[in-house]
């Protein structure tokens, strides 16, 4: 765990996929994951257009209780830098990730123009002229060393957390809060896990000092589709890291730079 718990999600899943990750799953990954942290919150508000109309549920983006401390990584100003000018502001969610999509562009754009000057993994990635001009997304000789390790502790991370998600609840709070949003790369992981810890830890000293964990709706559909448009509407799994459908939470952490 101590190498994928020093980059971000969005980061990892970069390794772990190389030319073939998509928008879609790096947007999605990077908002989920400051979901968790409780950067940002996000909630339903009920609204009726008329007395007679049916109540809808819509999902609204406002910043959460770590917002003014985070130390954002340059990759999540995509979704924060809208919330800077006003902190009081309320968001719809599919505009917020409308705007998130249109900031990136594509996925190379995003790439070379923020991720790749990131601190934490600009050495594990070809970054030559030739590079640039081919717009290719691959790992040097450290970065596939680094790809094989990660790897090797998602396998591990597996196949302990289905087994003291269950056993050991006490240690499953502490691994997912090591972890942070980087759980969603686990394969198999159930979201339910989480609201099942919450409420056995609610009133504990630990929930006292980190707050628990925070939620959101990672594996909802309309939270999923909201992401679509990101490759051209093109849908996308989760290629080599597996990317579990869970809406978790975790305490505040920041970039891996």
């Amino acid at each position: 765990m101590k190498y994928l718990s020093n980059h971000t999600p969005a980061e990892n899943f970069l390794v772990l996929n190389e030319n073939e990750s998509k928008l879609k799953d790096i947007l999605k990954l990077t908002f989920a994951d400051l979901l968790l942290k409780k950067v940002l919150k996000l909630y339903e508000i009920e609204v009726q257009s008329h007395p007679r109309s049916p109540v809808r549920l819509l999902k609204y983006v406002s910043i959460g209780e770590n917002f003014a401390n985070y130390q954002s990584c340059t990759h999540e100003e995509v979704f924060l830098s809208a919330f800077r000018p006003d902190m009081e502001i309320e968001i719809y969610f599919n505009h917020l990730v409308k705007s998130s999509i249109q900031a990136s562009k594509s996925l190379r754009s995003f790439y070379f123009s923020t991720l790749i000057k990131s601190a934490s993994i600009i050495e594990y990635f070809h970054n030559d002229w030739f590079t640039r001009l081919t717009r290719d997304i691959s790992l040097n000789k450290r970065g596939k060393s680094l790809k094989r390790i990660i790897q090797s502790e998602i396998e591990e991370l597996e196949k302990e957390l289905s087994q003291i998600t269950h056993d050991d609840k006490a240690k499953a709070f502490d691994l997912i809060s090591q972890l942070q949003g980087n759980i969603y790369l686990i394969p198999g992981f159930e979201p339910e896990v989480l609201s099942n810890i919450n409420e056995e830890f609610e009133e504990t000293e630990t929930w006292q000092t980190t707050g628990g964990f925070g939620c959101s709706s990672f594996g909802d559909a309309s939270f999923d589709g909201a992401f679509d448009g990101a490759d051209s509407g093109g849908s996308s799994g989760c290629n080599g890291g597996g990317c579990s459908g869970c809406g978790g939470c975790g305490g505040c952490g920041g970039c891996g730079s």
